[in-house]
């Protein structure tokens, strides 16, 4: 598992952005489906999820070549967002925002 990320206001900007535009899936089902429409994804989930559903999710971003995983240290931030303590994985799928997270991604790696 690669270094987890921490959240930011930036970054809770952008989820809360694409979850007012219906553009943010919450939970691995939703995931599922949306990779069947879209192969570009990238994926935000809580590190402290059960081993099965992180090994899916790892696997997933393996055979999916547009796919990113990204593990988030501080997740409950954005189940706070979000108003779901139970959802422990969001992910994006509209290019627009993709675009915009990936600027956030990429600003992250380099710290």
């Amino acid at each position: 598992m690669a270094q987890p990320l921490q959240v930011d206001e930036k970054l809770l900007g952008l989820l809360g952005l694409a979850r007012r535009s219906g553009h943010l899936l919450l939970g691995l089902e939703h995931l599922q489906k949306g990779m069947r429409r879209c192969h570009v994804v990238r994926i935000f989930a809580d590190p402290t999820l059960a081993d099965r559903t992180r090994r899916e999710l790892e696997r997933m971003e393996q055979t999916h070549r547009g796919c990113r995983l990204f593990w988030i240290d501080n997740y409950d931030r954005i189940a706070d967002l979000l108003r779901k303590p139970g959802v422990r994985m969001v992910s994006v799928t509209d290019p627009g925002f993709l675009k915009g997270l990936d600027g956030w991604l990429d600003r992250e790696s380099k710290d």
